[in-house]
């Protein structure tokens, strides 16, 4: 299983034991802050040459061989892809391939879009 589905399933399984009453909110939410704090070391274990690719829901099987495939087009085959899933970029994807980082998320346009309003 990878971290980000471990990450996912653990988050899930905390939520919804603290709403059947199982365990107490507090637990519940202990058991997420713990999920995200492996999911994020987990993610801190890729290699300079992996292509990371963030989006803010997990992506279907298609969506996934889809983005492999422009990947592959764009940065050449033989690398490791590794996704992730970063609820903070609210929608679109993050992709860093080596050195080079392209910023497709809705917070990264947002951001910019602040930068320029701030610039005038």
């Amino acid at each position: 299983m990878s971290g980000e589905t471990w990450q996912s399933e653990i988050s899930n399984l905390a939520g919804g034991l603290g709403r059947e009453g199982a365990i107490s909110p507090e637990q519940a939410e202990m058991l997420q802050r713990l999920a995200e704090e492996i999911g994020g070391l987990t993610r801190s274990r890729t290699s300079r040459d992996d292509a990371i690719v963030r989006t803010a829901v997990p992506l279907t099987p298609e969506e996934r061989a889809e983005l492999e495939r422009l990947v592959a087009a764009r940065f050449g085959r033989g690398r490791r892809i590794v996704f992730q899933v970063d609820p903070e970029l609210l929608g679109g994807v993050w992709l860093r391939v080596g050195g080079r980082i392209v910023d497709g998320s809705l917070r990264g346009r947002l951001e910019a879009l602040r930068r320029q309003m701030g610039a005038t």
